[in-house]
């Protein structure tokens, strides 16, 4: 081999370290797991791991966006804590509020982003200082709602966490298309 094609190779090696140190760690859970016990295989325990790694998933989605153009969001944990509390609290129960007050909680989920983007874009203060007191102003906000959870949700409104296609879990499945889309 040319001493190019070598420093092409260690190059490339050096970029996927990272990824392939992740995967490596997800193999040997995944081994461990499965020598601790034997339902840690089975079809409905990778079900669930699928279908609770949702939410999880969706906002590493949208931090990774971030991170990806050089910003941090420190106030996502506390906008979803918001948001979902107001969610449960305003739909109460109610079939006929399922949408509109998820358009609603999508809308205040965008104005909170845009606030904490045109605040670091605008003012020129650093994403972590904005996002960080952005998450106090949200928890404190939450706090105000309630102390407890609040409301409930319909049945229906489950299947997007809970529902399952052809037995395959319906939340999921919308969040890998979601990460093949972006």
């Amino acid at each position: 081999m040319t001493a190019i094609a070598l420093r092409s190779i260690r190059f490339a090696a050096t970029r996927r370290l990272g990824l392939l140190v992740v995967i490596a760690l997800l193999v040997l859970i995944f081994f461990v797991g499965a020598l601790l016990t034997e339902r840690f295989t089975s079809g409905s325990n990778l079900l669930n791991v699928y279908e609770q790694s949702v939410g999880l998933a969706i906002v590493s989605l949208g931090q990774t966006l971030t991170v990806l153009t050089g910003g941090i969001d420190l106030s996502v944990g506390s906008a979803i804590s918001l948001l979902s509390v107001l969610t449960s609290g305003m739909i109460d129960g109610e079939q006929s509020m399922v949408i509109p007050v998820v358009i609603g909680i999508l809308v205040l989920g965008g104005l909170i982003g845009a606030v904490n983007g045109l605040t670091v874009i605008w003012l020129g203060v650093h994403p972590l200082i904005v996002t960080l007191g952005m998450g106090a102003v949200l928890q404190g906000i939450t706090l105000l709602y309630t102390l407890a959870p609040a409301g409930s949700v319909p049945l229906s409104f489950d299947f997007f966490a809970y529902g399952r296609v052809a037995g395959v879990p319906f939340g999921a499945t919308l969040t890998v298309v979601l990460f093949v889309a972006t």
